[in-house]
C-alpha cells in the first residue's frame, strides 16, 4: 500500500534546488555534502534541503534504486534536525520522513522502519487540532501505516486505531479541501476493501466533501473536471454499496445527488429576485475568496487555517440564510428518495451503475420502493 507524500501545502517550488524527478541528481550536488555541511554554519535555505529529499523520493518512485530512498532519509532527518518544535514546517517534514521509511519498510520489510514511521506520523498530528484544516492529511498518513502494519502483524488494535481515526473526518467543518477529499477517499477504499462497518459513512462522508468542494470551486477552476471525475468513481462505489447491502433508497439519492452536483444553483437563486440576486453574489464572492485561500502555498499553514475558518464561518452563515428563501430550504443538500419519485410519475425510471465492485440496474417506480436487478455484465460494456 504504498502511497506517495502529500503534504496540503504541496512541495515547495521556489528553492533553486528543486530538480525534475528524472533528472541526474548526482551530476548537480551531493546530499552527502549537503548533510555533512549542517554541522556548521549551513548557506543552503531549509527549502533547498526538504526540495533535494522531495527529489529523491519522487525519483525512487519513478525508477526504484533503492539508494535514493537511503538519501531521501538521510535528507529529510537533515531537514528535521533544523526544524526544533513549534516549527511551522516540522510536521511536513515528519510526515514525509515517515512517509519515506514506510516506503523503504515496504522494499526491505525492516519492521523497525514501520514502527519510527508511525510514531513520527503521531507526533505529525499532534499539532493539527480538530478542526485545523491540514489534520485530514496528517490523519490520513497516521491511519495507512497503521493498515500497512496490521497486514504485517494482523494486531486488530492498529486496525481499529486507524479506523477510530478515519471516523473523525464525519466531523470537519472547515472548507473542504483536497486533502480532506483524499483523506475520506482513503477511508471509503479501505473500508470497502477490508468489509469494515464504517463504510457507507465513508462513502457519505467523502461525497459530502465532495459536494461541498465543488460548490466552492469555479465551472472554469482547473481542478474542476478532476473532481468531476472523482466524483463518478466515488459516487459508482458508493451506489454500488448500497445496493450490496440492500440500501436501494440511499442508492437512489446518491444517483440523483451525483446528477445535481454540477449544476449551477446560485444561478438559479440569482433569477428569483433582488434579495436572492444579492445573496447568490455574496455567495460567490466567499466561494471565490475560500477558492484563493485554499490554493495559497506562499503562506504558514497555521495562517492558512486561520483564513479558512473564519471564512468557512461566513460562508455557513451565507448558505443559512440562503436556506431560508423559498424553494431554496435544501441549497446544496442533496434530494430526498420522495422528491425523486416524482421524476416516476410519467412511467418507470431505470438507473444503470457500473463501479468496479459491481453492476446493477434499479427501476424506480412512482409509488412503490426500487427494484433491483443485477447485471452479470462487464464494466465497460455498460459504459459503452
Amino acid at each position: 500500500m504504498y502511497k506517495q507524500k502529500h503534504s496540503e501545502q504541496g512541495a515547495v517550488t521556489d528553492s533553486l534546488y528543486h530538480f525534475a524527478s528524472s533528472a541526474d541528481l548526482s551530476t548537480r550536488i551531493s546530499a552527502r555534502s549537503v548533510s555533512s555541511s549542517l554541522t556548521g554554519a549551513s548557506p543552503w535555505p531549509l527549502s533547498s534541503i526538504s526540495n533535494l529529499a522531495n527529489s529523491f523520493h519522487d525519483r525512487f518512485g519513478q525508477q526504484g534504486p533503492l539508494s535514493d530512498l537511503d538519501e531521501a532519509i538521510e535528507l529529510y532527518r537533515a531537514a528535521l534536525a533544523l526544524r526544533p518544535p513549534g516549527h511551522s514546517d516540522r510536521s511536513t517534514c515528519l510526515d514525509n520522513l515517515a512517509i519515506s521509511l514506510r516506503a523503504r519498510f515496504e522494499q526491505q520489510g525492516a519492521l523497525s522502519d514501520l514502527d519510527e514511521a508511525i510514531e513520527l506520523h503521531r507526533a505529525a498530528l499532534t499539532p493539527y487540532p480538530p478542526g485545523h484544516s491540514l489534520r485530514s492529511s496528517s490523519l490520513d498518513n497516521l491511519a495507512i501505516a497503521l493498515q500497512v502494519r496490521f497486514e504485517r502483524q494482523s494486531v486488530s488494535s492498529d486496525l481499529g486505531e486507524a479506523f477510530r481515526l478515519y471516523l473523525q473526518l464525519s466531523q470537519v467543518s472547515h472548507a473542504v479541501t483536497r486533502g480532506d477529499l483524499r483523506a475520506a477517499n482513503s477511508w471509503a477504499t479501505s473500508a470497502e476493501q477490508l468489509k469494515h462497518h464504517s463504510s457507507m459513512v465513508a462513502y457519505q462522508t467523502a461525497l459530502k466533501f465532495l459536494d461541498s468542494h465543488v460548490a466552492i470551486l469555479s465551472s472554469f477552476s482547473r481542478h474542476f473536471d478532476v473532481v468531476r471525475e472523482a466524483t463518478l468513481s466515488i459516487a459508482m462505489d458508493a451506489f454500488s454499496y448500497s445496493i450490496r447491502h440492500d440500501a436501494l433508497t440511499t442508492a437512489v439519492e446518491l444517483y440523483w445527488t451525483q446528477l445535481a452536483r454540477f449544476r449551477t444553483s446560485p444561478d438559479e437563486l440569482s433569477a428569483s429576485g433582488d434579495t436572492s440576486k444579492a445573496l447568490a453574489q455574496e455567495f460567490k464572492q466567499l466561494s471565490s475568496r475560500l477558492r484563493k485561500v485554499l490554493g495559497e502555498l506562499d503562506v504558514s499553514p497555521e495562517e492558512q487555517s486561520s483564513h479558512i475558518r473564519k471564512l468557512t464561518v461566513k460562508w455557513h452563515g451565507i448558505i443559512s440564510r440562503i436556506c431560508m428563501v423559498p424553494s431554496f430550504f435544501r441549497f446544496l443538500l442533496p434530494p430526498l428518495f420522495s422528491d425523486l419519485q416524482k421524476a416516476a410519475e410519467d412511467g418507470p425510471v431505470i438507473i444503470v451503475n457500473a463501479s468496479q465492485y459491481s453492476c446493477d440496474a434499479l427501476i424506480i417506480l412512482r409509488a412503490l420502493d426500487p427494484v433491483h436487478i443485477s447485471l452479470d455484465i462487464a464494466r465497460a460494456e455498460v459504459s459503452e
